[in-house]
Parts: C-alpha cells; structure tokens; sequence
C-alpha cells in the first residue's frame, strides 16, 4: 500500500527558518508545507492535508496561538503542534500549554529536538502511520 508522507506544517515570517527546516524534514522522508503568515497557514490547511503543524509564537500578521485556535476550529481532528519562539517566557509556555502543543522550542531551534517532537507526535497521534515514518 503506498502511502503519502507524513505532511508537516511549518509556519513562520522567516524564509531561512522555513527553508532549514524543509532541509532537515524533507530528507527524513516528511513532506513540509510552508506558510510565512497566519493567513498562509489558514488558507493551507482549508486546502491541504496536514499532520503536524511547526509554527512561531509571532507570525506577521497573527500570533501563533490564534492560528493555532483557528486551525482547531476548522479541523475536526486534533493536530499536533510544535510552537517555536525566540523569547521564551513562563507566559508563552504557558500559552502553549493551554492550546495543547506538544512542545514549545527556543529559537534557534535545535534540529534534533524538532526532529524528536516530530516522531512522538506521529508515534503518540498517528501509531499506524508511526511504523513507516522515518526515524530521526
């Protein structure tokens, strides 16, 4: 049975941010959607399959926590979230936390933990998925 990849998210205003994760995801086998605003990430998820979402605390337009809110209330299912944030505070944890995210990383963001939170949110959400996705 051929399967499509894992499909991530990656939302954030930087362009060299979004590139260096699709570098790192990309070759493990995942597929990476990239939005650089909340409005981006919105539009892709009414049009695009989407697994995982990775996204700053601070896009351009909306916080990150707003578009994760709205991201909820168009899906019908649970997506796992991974914020990122170049200031991290007890509220911005906090923040995460109340929205459900799997995890909140300081930029700059340390590829290994990424590639980490990736796999147990497949392992945690998508246990059938988890047997053919890439191993970090």
């Amino acid at each position: 049975m051929d399967r499509k990849p894992i499909s991530i998210l990656v939302a954030d205003e930087s362009e060299r941010f979004r590139g260096s994760l699709r570098e790192t995801l990309e070759p493990q086998g995942y597929d990476v959607v990239a939005a650089e605003s909340g409005r981006e990430a919105i539009e892709i998820i009414h049009h695009e399959i989407v697994h995982i979402v990775v996204m700053d605390v601070r896009l351009p337009d909306y916080s990150g926590y707003e578009i994760y809110h709205a991201i909820k209330d168009i899906r019908d299912i649970f997506l796992p979230c991974i914020f990122t944030a170049l200031e991290m505070t007890a509220r911005s944890i906090q923040e995460a936390m109340n929205e459900d995210a799997i995890t909140i990383l300081p930029k700059p963001v340390d590829m290994r933990r990424l590639v980490h939170a990736v796999s147990w949110s497949i392992e945690r959400y998508y246990p059938r998925r988890a047997r053919i996705a890439p191993s970090p």
